[in-house]
């Protein structure tokens, strides 16, 4: 099948992942930055973030723990919502993640989803400049120290071109604040993206961050400030 052979790339790059990785796995945050974890929200709790970014554009993410270890979810971005430049709609966008292994001793914790939304909208182009997801894979664990957890993964958001792309990030959580570190959007050098941050636990349930997009790159670094509040339904 031509859908089969996309992601025949797939298998040997988490066999060796999961390898790599050798430490229990307690619970992450549900993504990095941008990149996803392994770990969903529990069944019958709901996730609701929002972003702020360049331009006075705002993101928001509702995410719902419909089955146990099941997420399913929608995004909706609007453009230049604070300043003088005119309000713009972007269409909005659905997301899902699966962790179909928890992780033991030998093995991370594995989670498969698809994300649609992307960034940066061009209106003309109706396309985001920097690309959805799409499908993906991702493994988590664990390493070296308590509350040091590794991500590494793959995705494929254009099935045209058959691309698998890389992303690896981390989280060193000290309880109340949480040092993020992550390598996005693998596959070719002028188009891979270094971000970082922060993220401040005002309660278990509600998280600040801020963070550096595109660090290093010859443009300068985006800033951006996400929130995030998790409670139950």
């Amino acid at each position: 099948m031509k859908l089969t052979a996309k992601f025949s790339k797939l298998p040997s790059m988490f066999l060796a992942i999961s390898l790599a990785l050798s430490a229990a796995i307690p619970a992450a945050a549900w993504e990095i930055i941008d990149v996803p974890t392994a770990e969903p929200i529990d069944y019958s709790t709901y996730r609701l973030g929002f972003r702020l970014y360049g331009g006075g554009g705002i993101l928001t993410r509702a995410t719902f723990g419909v089955f146990r270890n099941v997420n399913l979810g929608f995004a909706w971005d609007i453009k230049n919502i604070i300043g003088a430049n005119d309000v713009e709609l972007v269409p909005p966008s659905i997301h899902l993640k699966i962790r179909f292994y928890e992780g033991d001793k030998k093995f991370p914790a594995f989670a498969i989803g698809y994300e649609a939304q992307g960034h940066y909208w061009d209106k003309a182009g109706q396309l985001y400049t920097e690309k959805e997801r799409g499908i993906y894979m991702v493994a988590t664990r664990e390493m070296f120290t308590p509350g040091l957890e590794f991500s590494l993964g793959g995705n494929v958001n254009d099935f045209k071109e058959s691309i698998v792309y890389g992303f690896a990030g981390a989280e060193y959580d000290l309880e109340t604040v949480s040092f993020l570190l992550e390598y996005d959007n693998l596959h070719l050098e002028e188009n891979q993206r270094l971000n970082a941050g922060l993220r401040f636990k005002i309660t278990p349930d509600l998280h600040f961050e801020l963070a550096g997009k595109n660090i290093g790159r010859n443009y300068p670094a985006e800033r951006i400030i996400k929130s995030n509040y998790i409670a139950r339904f």
